[in-house]
């Protein structure tokens, strides 16, 4: 069974989360991806994981999470005979994905109004934090200061409380979901047309974007989101939606009719609170009165009394709980590679699922520089060439014993 993407070259010259994670997406469906990475210590990740995360002395679980079914090539940009290798490879691939600032795209000679005069049909996605000018194009664009700057921090909390952010990277990775969407679109327009074009993502579009709701609400209604002084999972969403206290954990409640979860909950106080605007103008009274039937049972009992009654709910899991949940199981949310240099390893698989070109896990994130050699031999370098060009500092050479396993720089 073929792949999705069998055939298509991808050059990544990204780096940090949105960029791999967008390069990662089109592996998965069968790319052949080429991750171009500075001599030394490689892209950012390889060597500042979160956590402190290492599983061997070159690998560690940031970088883990975002390079799997891609090749490493480390390559001098900045030299002449670096951007000639660059040019040459971009020449004939199908997409450019970056996430370099748009004036070091163009001082690196890697823009997209040089490259497309090279190969008209290249795909060419840019990833920036706010986009490709205006007053913040030199700002950092870092997923905290993205969420604070994008108005999702603001939401979250209690009413006189500090802001509260999320506890994942979400602008990152929506972003790279937008971008690898931007391009499975313009590959689909190429295929049509011919034409290659250029696609321009950012991370505080993406984050305002998966905020739609909250801002059409307000833009048309002028319906700000305003915190409560309970802990309401949604400042927009009526009472009691959050996260309450039980006997011995915690239950998630969704939304229910007041008669039915009054009913559920034997909670006749709810009772006298009919309408649906009730939610939102008494949310407070209303959780602390959900909150106090809740924290007379334990969370088990709560789960199995309210599936019952059709009232919404779950429990509230640790990562150890979510990593042996039965329905994450069944649908091998989680699954093990094998690296000959780093050994086993678990990883996050791929959430997209297809009937006919199922996405594949081919190769494990590579060791910096792992492919320098066999790239450059595809791309007509002969062995003598190769080995000049590592003298050079044009590219940094692994032991010439990589090809057996030996991965030692």
């Amino acid at each position: 069974m073929g792949t999705l993407l069998e055939g298509i070259k991808v050059i990544d010259l990204s780096h940090h989360m949105a960029g791999p994670v967008t390069s990662q997406r089109l592996g998965d469906m069968g790319a052949d991806v080429i991750k171009v990475e500075p001599l030394g210590q490689g892209e950012w990740m390889r060597v500042r994981p979160i956590g402190n995360g290492w599983v061997s002395s070159e690998m560690n679980t940031s970088f883990l999470s975002c390079n799997r079914n891609k090749r490493s090539l480390t390559l001098n940009l900045k030299s002449g005979e670096g951007h000639k290798i660059i040019i040459d490879m971009i020449s004939g691939a199908d997409i450019v994905i970056t996430n370099f600032r748009p004036a070091v795209n163009k001082r690196l000679g890697v823009d997209y109004e040089t490259l497309k005069e090279i190969n008209p049909g290249l795909i060419y996605c840019s990833i920036t934090g706010y986009g490709q000018d205006g007053p913040y194009e030199n700002r950092p664009g870092q997923d905290l200061i993205v969420q604070a700057l994008s108005g999702v921090v603001w939401n979250a909390g209690v009413k006189g409380g500090p802001p509260v952010p999320l506890g994942t990277f979400v602008a990152d990775a929506m972003a790279g979901q937008n971008a690898a969407q931007g391009i499975l679109g313009a590959l689909y327009y190429r295929e049509r047309t011919g034409k290659g074009q250029f696609i321009a993502v950012d991370l505080l579009s993406s984050l305002i974007e998966v905020q739609t709701q909250e801002y059409t609400t307000y833009l048309n209604s002028g319906q700000l989101p305003e915190r409560t002084g309970e802990l309401l999972a949604h400042p927009l969403i009526n009472s009691p939606y959050g996260i309450h206290k039980t006997k011995d954990g915690y239950l998630a409640l969704s939304m229910a009719p007041f008669e039915k979860l009054a009913d559920a909950l034997d909670c006749p106080e709810l009772l006298k609170y009919q309408a649906w605007e009730d939610g939102q103008i008494y949310r407070d009274e209303i959780f602390r009165a959900t909150a106090e039937a809740i924290a007379k049972k334990t969370t088990q009992e709560w789960i199995d009394h309210l599936v019952k009654k059709d009232v919404w709910c779950s429990e509230v899991l640790t990562y150890p709980q979510v990593a042996e949940n039965p329905q994450v199981k069944h649908q091998e949310t989680f699954r093990e590679m094998e690296s000959d240099d780093y050994g086993k390893i678990r990883i996050v698989s791929n959430p997209i699922h297809f009937s006919e070109t199922p996405v594949t896990y081919r190769s494990a994130p590579p060791l910096l520089g792992k492919h320098n050699r066999e790239i450059l031999e595809e791309y007509g370098y002969s062995e003598e060439e190769i080995e000049e060009l590592g003298k050079k500092g044009v590219i940094q050479l692994r032991d010439k014993e990589e090809k057996d396993g030996n991965n030692h720089l």
